[in-house]
């Protein structure tokens, strides 16, 4: 699967040695070539600089360890800044550096509210409990020690987690609050020097090395700009191939392209001191932008499938008869047979296919959050291009108070109801409601967006459907109102037979999809728009029946939960049939738009267009980020070609690897025999976090769950532990 890393440079550093002019080693063989990895840029997410001392609130960069569950930063005492507990859980990352010691972490912290004498709060380092925090009024200092024997080089979580009762009033009085003013981390021992950057030039003392992992592009290059007093007989680099040998590679002449195309560990070292002006490693030009299409502005018609997996489709191999019309559909569109989530569950999935941005940079990652108000969504840019826009949703994740009506001339939400069976709106009700805009606005260039959610449980399709799905023989235990967590609290519940039963009510449910997707095509058509609107079908997420241990969604992020249905009918009927291997993504779905609507995308985008206007599919990369922290566990997962990386962030063992060309079922987790690649997968999920965080630094997690919204999202299964 992977070779080994390519670099290629002509060091030209005599010059430097010698006279101290400084240098850059880059080829005049690559002045063709473009930077693909800019090594200086992507240290911080190697773990390989200084260890964290200081968490302050007040400084943006240091305050990116702050990763989850904290306000924005609010005045405090004495010129400190002091962010919140938004809810019982909190989280921050500190770099331990590649050599770990022993430290006592001093948390300067404040309570407001109304609070009990003393609140307990635990803390947790890499997942493991450590120590607690004993608070009572006020502010106050505690002192919890970390040990080194359960940190890990580079990158470490410590989480605090406290009562339920923060941020909820009791009768008659304030809610408990529990702040942070800053963060201390203090050793007697001595740590090693370690490289740092320092305003785009990175520095390595002497005697200090450092990492990276890079995909290594065809006829690479490894361009060294170094300092003017440096010499380039004080560097060392090696490379190595995943599952390969380590390679000495001569910084003079380091021409190593036979082995492109690979991933591979970067080490360079230094035995006198070095400043990096410049360390890239170069490749071919980035391919170039599709040409914009004329501004024919077609209709779009945005058609989100909750929870409906890919497997569960004819079009995708199914053998059951769910979708019919899906099907159908599918021999006139162009279907993406390799299309990924950016997360297992509703919210953040459907705000990355709204935003075209992976979940660290829309924000809308955990219940009590939403999208970034500065982050605009595709109602608004299709609004600012002349665009009616309307919108008729089922799911309470994806309703206005979370961002998703923004730039919506219409947007209507359909209220769970208890009384309902399966207590989401059913398709057909989503159409009743949306027939009357679209017949007011299909005269006029529309976008209109629609989200189905019969195939979210509880399953309860109409009375007689599901037997149409049942196997014969079938002898279950359970009932359709059995709760579908009882199954997981008496594992007997959990018998073969009762597991097909849940699939066979599941089945039916995703038939009701199926049906009010040919009603919604049969509409266009009746409205004489059919052949000029772009329709996209898309699940937000899938499902899980015990594939890995597990029933429904948002916990894992395994290939039930984000290989999703990805159906796309062009205008004219373009492309028609075509069947695309090569991975696509839901950041994909608005550059798609906009660029087959002719409307310039916004900065910020990590999709790209997935089509021409005639239907030819466009190169794109194939890596693709996906994650998930419903349940306080968060996990974070790469697809690098037919790899697939997740990392928990919250638990001490590597990264799980799985070869899905191999192991399809995730099975085998290979990590052991590929420690390069789990090295690829730990740091560019960082890198992406980092970037996020970058981009708006003094922002933290904005609440705008309401207690009442919390205490329903919880009723439908929605439950942050």
């Amino acid at each position: 699967m992977v070779r080994a890393l390519v670099l290629g440079a002509r060091a030209a550093l005599a010059c430097a040695a010698a006279v101290g002019c400084g240098s850059d080693s880059t080829p005049r063989t690559a002045a063709a070539l473009s930077p693909v990895v800019d090594l200086i840029a992507t240290f911080p997410a190697t773990g390989g600089g200084r260890a964290t001392t200081m968490i302050d609130p007040r400084d943006p960069e240091a305050a990116l360890a702050l990763t989850r569950g904290w306000s924005a930063p609010e005045p405090g005492a004495e010129g400190h800044a002091v962010v919140w507990m938004l809810a019982s859980r909190a989280a921050m990352v500190i770099e331990a550096g590649a050599s770990p010691v022993d430290v006592v972490m001093s948390v300067n912290a404040v309570t407001s509210g109304d609070a009990p004498p003393f609140v307990v709060v635990q803390v947790r380092l890499n997942g493991r409990p450590v120590g607690q925090l004993r608070l009572g009024a006020g502010a106050q200092e505690q002192r919890v020690p970390l040990s080194a024997r359960h940190q890990r080089p580079g990158r470490n979580t410590v989480e605090l987690i406290a009562p339920a009762i923060v941020g909820r009033a009791r009768p008659g009085g304030a809610p408990l609050r529990i702040g942070v003013l800053g963060v201390r981390f203090e050793t007697t021992a001595e740590r090693p020097p370690a490289p740092t950057v320092d305003q785009g030039t990175l520095f390595f003392p002497s005697g200090t090395s450092a990492s990276w992992f890079v995909r290594v592009p065809a006829d690479a290059r490894l361009a060294l700009g170094v300092g003017p007093v440096d010499r380039v007989e004080a560097l060392h680099v090696s490379v190595t191939s995943d599952g390969g040998r380590e390679r000495i590679v001569d910084v003079r002449d380091p021409d190593l392209r036979p082995e492109a195309g690979s991933v591979a560990r970067l080490a360079i070292s230094a035995s006198a001191p070095t400043t990096f002006a410049r360390l890239q490693v170069l490749g071919p030009g980035p391919h170039a932008p599709p040409p914009a299409p004329g501004a024919s502005h077609p209709n779009v018609v945005l058609y989100v499938m909750d929870t409906v997996r890919a497997d569960h489709l004819g079009c995708y191999g199914y053998a059951r008869p769910t979708s019919p019309a899906i099907d159908a559909f599918a021999r006139t569109a162009v279907q993406f047979d390799d299309a990924v989530a950016s997360a297992s569950w509703t919210r953040p999935a459907t705000a990355s296919i709204l935003t075209g941005r992976d979940p660290a940079q829309h924000g809308a990652t955990t219940l009590s959050t939403g999208i970034r108000p500065d982050v605009p969504v595709m109602a608004e840019l299709l609004h600012d291009a002349g665009y009616a826009t309307g919108a008729v949703v089922t799911n309470l994740n994806v309703a206005s108070r979370f961002g998703f009506g923004r730039g919506f001339d219409e947007f209507r939400y359909l209220e769970e109801r208890d009384e309902r069976p399966g207590t989401y709106a059913s398709a057909e009700e989503l159409n009743a409601a949306a027939f009357p805009w679209l017949e007011a606005h299909h005269d006029h260039p529309f976008l209109l967006y629609l989200h189905a959610s019969d195939a979210h449980a509880p399953y309860r399709p109409a009375a007689g459907q599901a037997a149409r799905f049942l196997p014969a023989g079938l002898a279950p235990t359970i009932t359709a109102e059995t709760p579908l967590r009882d199954l997981l609290r008496r594992p007997a519940l959990a018998t073969p037979d009762n597991v097909a039963f849940l699939a066979a009510l599941y089945d039916a449910d995703v038939a009701a999809v199926d049906a009010g997707v040919a009603a919604v095509l049969a509409k266009l058509d009746a409205l004489g728009v059919g052949r000029e609107t772009l329709v996209i079908l898309v699940a937000d997420h899938g499902e899980e029946f015990l594939d890995h241990g597990g029933l429904e969604h948002g916990r894992t992020l395994f290939q039930e939960m984000v290989h999703v249905p990805l159906l796309v009918r062009l205008p004219g009927g373009a492309g028609a049939g075509r069947r695309v291997p090569t991975l696509a993504r839901q950041v994909d779905l608005l550059p798609t738009v906009l660029s087959l609507a002719g409307v310039r995308a916004p900065g910020g985008l990590v999709g790209h267009p997935l089509l021409t206007a005639t239907g030819e599919p466009l190169p794109g990369p194939d890596e693709a980020v996906f994650a998930t922290e419903l349940t306080g566990r968060p996990l974070a997962g790469l697809r690098l070609g037919t790899w697939k990386g997740v990392v928990d962030e919250t638990r001490e063992r590597a990264p799980a690897v799985y070869d899905l060309a191999t192991d399809p079922q995730e099975r085998h987790d290979l990590a052991d025999a590929h420690q390069v690649l789990v090295g690829y997968v730990r740091q560019a999920i960082e890198e992406r976090r980092l970037r996020a965080g970058a981009e708006a630094p003094p922002r933290r997690d904005t609440p705008v769950a309401d207690p009442d919204t919390e205490r329903r999202l919880r009723a439908l299964g929605y439950v942050e532990e």
